[in-house]
């Protein structure tokens, strides 16, 4: 079974690849500013800056995201356990 941390890092992942390919696509098809597969690969400049803080934030929230559903996980098993703590002692009183 995968974690959920690592569901969200794959579904990012996965969006970062589907956000590079709809860039290439859109200056591609619709701004008309080359073939689409030289603009998958060979990245101007300009666009290179934009996709790398394009695929740097999506990761960064995806990374934050993950850390925080972790966490989630994490204080609600020592939440478990300590209602199964105070259930046990409450049984011998």
């Amino acid at each position: 079974m995968v974690k959920e941390e690592h569901k969200i890092l794959i579904i990012t992942v996965t969006g970062i690849v589907f956000l590079w390919v709809a860039d290439a696509a859109f200056d591609s098809f619709l701004a008309h500013e080359g073939p689409f597969f030289q603009l998958l690969t060979n990245v101007t400049s300009h666009d290179t800056f934009l996709r790398l803080m394009m695929v740097m934030s999506f990761f960064l929230f995806g990374f934050v995201l993950s850390r925080i559903v972790a966490n989630r996980n994490r204080s609600e098993a020592v939440l478990k356990h300590h209602a199964a703590a105070i259930e046990t002692s409450m049984d011998g009183i």
